[in-house]
């Protein structure tokens, strides 16, 4: 599993998700950010979305802030 921090609303997190190919597996959303997860196959779109922030904050909504990865429990 990738565990994923978005920028915005859950649309802006589904836009840019799509956007760059990558499932959601699973959303949550609170204060102006939303916390979800996707499958560890898009390893390498999630880091595209990643490296795709570009300038300094603040960062346009749906801008990938941070992603990390775990074992599937």
């Amino acid at each position: 599993m990738i565990s994923l921090v978005i920028k915005g609303n859950i649309s802006a997190a589904f836009k840019a998700a799509d956007a760059f190919g990558v499932e959601l597996t699973s959303l949550a959303y609170n204060n102006n950010t939303c916390y979800a997860s996707t499958i560890p196959e898009c390893m390498p779109k999630v880091i595209e979305w990643y490296c795709d922030t570009d300038g300094p904050a603040p960062y346009p909504a749906g801008s990938l802030l941070f992603y990390t990865c775990g074992e599937d429990r």
